[in-house]
């Protein structure tokens, strides 16, 4: 009941903060148009991807280690912040050196003042992703989600201001996004100072021990960030940013479905870290087939409506979002498989399957972009997407099933007692209402 009970808060807080952010991605998309939806789409995937790069597993490692209680908490909350406060200054450093010698390396028709500011953001969000884990792990599912409705609610607020009263364009939406993600990430810092006392100080022991788990599944998370983001990259760089802003639009209808994979996946880890390997994999298989079965529904659902979605809300400009978006489709209900089983894997001491998994993946990925893009355009990139993330589960899968003894029909096939389950619970709800 308490799986039940944390994945509940997190599934409503997550649709909460999918609604804030549609309306918000829309408020650019119909303010800046393609092109600069497409130079703001880009310009907040660098920091992303320099917290994937910086932050070396420690989140993981935190997770693990406090569910597993082989550290002390405020141990593992301190070095988290000198080493995130470290860290992040240093990636801040390295990044406006190398922005300064090669601006137009892989962001061409994007000013040089863009780069250089979303890069600050990158030692808070650090932080805030640290904090976010530890919360997590002790139990602490409603704070855990507050963080993203704080960050996204204000985000809102200010992207309003910026873009709809103040007319800023491009740079009103990034100084938005910089702002919000310094607020949340000091939001955070307050959550975790409620429950567990924090020092600046620094174990190197503890982190020597951290950073050897946490590294397994560190670089399974930068290969699979490539692989979720790469592409918008690769388009930006063969065809042009209007481009990246159309796919930005197929990008963000597709990964609307793993609202229900994200959720579950989010609470699972620290679940399986902390339980019994039999109990584990009884749960992770229920909601391995009822994952890929939900997903599925909405991806159908996505495929019937997709055109008269994107031209009632992005407008008919965004029409060339549709083609790539439904190629997306049978990738991402894919993947929302992998991401389940990737976190029963991780949780049960196993967390380099996923990095080769990624790997593997990744090595489909770039090829078949750099061959498919100039030839059909974003289409071609979804192409691509969905072969890697269609690889990707199958290697999971096979591992999963080697390790669990499952049979492969308990987690893919929907069963009688399933549908009996969504049964009770609209009755449930019913009455509540009623």
């Amino acid at each position: 009941m308490e799986l039940l009970k944390s994945i509940s808060i997190t599934f409503w807080s997550r649709i909460f903060v999918l609604f804030i952010s549609l309306i918000v991605d829309i408020i650019i998309a119909r303010i800046v148009g393609p092109t600069g939806k497409g130079i703001y789409s880009l310009i907040i995937l660098i920091p992303s991807l320099l917290i994937l790069v910086s932050n070396l597993g420690i989140n993981i490692s935190n997770i693990y280690y406090i569910g597993k209680k082989k550290f002390k908490e405020e141990d593992l909350v301190s070095n988290s912040l000198v080493f995130g406060i470290g860290i992040g200054t240093l990636i801040i450093m390295l990044s406006v050196m190398f922005l300064n010698y090669y601006p137009n390396l892989f962001f061409k028709d994007i000013e040089l003042k863009y780069l250089k500011i979303s890069i600050f953001a990158v030692p808070f969000l650090l932080i805030q992703s640290f904090f976010a884990s530890i919360l997590l792990v002790k139990g602490k599912v409603l704070e855990f989600n507050l963080i993203s409705i704080f960050r996204y609610s204000f985000l809102l607020l200010f992207i309003s201001i910026s873009l709809v009263i103040l007319k800023r364009g491009v740079m009103g939406a990034l100084l938005s996004w910089l702002v919000a993600s310094v607020l949340s990430s000091l939001f955070s810092l307050w959550l975790i100072k409620k429950i567990i006392r924090i020092r600046l100080s620094f174990k190197v022991y503890i982190f020597k021990k951290t950073l050897k788990f946490g590294i397994k599944g560190y670089i399974g998370n930068v290969v699979q960030f490539l692989n979720y983001r790469l592409d918008m990259f690769l388009i930006n760089f063969l065809i042009g940013v209007t481009q990246v802003g159309f796919y930005s639009i197929a990008v963000v209808f597709a990964e609307m479905m793993w609202f229900i994979p994200n959720t579950i996946q989010t609470i699972l880890f620290p679940k399986v870290s902390s339980s019994m390997k039999k109990e584990a994999t009884e749960t992770t298989s229920i909601i391995c087939r009822h994952t890929i079965f939900l997903t599925s529904v909405v991806a159908i659902f996505f495929a019937l409506i997709a055109k008269s979605l994107i031209s009632i809300v992005y407008t008919s400009t965004y029409l060339p979002s549709v083609k790539p978006l439904l190629i997306l489709l049978p990738g991402v209900v894919a993947l929302s498989c992998s991401k389940i089983l990737t976190s029963y894997l991780t949780g049960v001491g196993f967390p380099s399957i996923g990095t080769k998994g990624s790997l593997i993946a990744l090595s489909a990925n770039i090829p078949l972009n750099i061959l498919l893009i100039p030839k059909s355009g974003i289409s071609g990139a979804a192409v691509a997407t969905t072969v890697s993330y269609s690889l990707l589960t199958l290697f999971v899968l096979y591992n999963f099933l080697q390790i669990s003894k499952v049979r492969l029909r308990d987690i893919t096939v929907i069963k009688k007692s399933d549908f009996m389950f969504y049964l009770s619970f609209i009755k449930k709800i019913h009455r509540k209402i009623v």
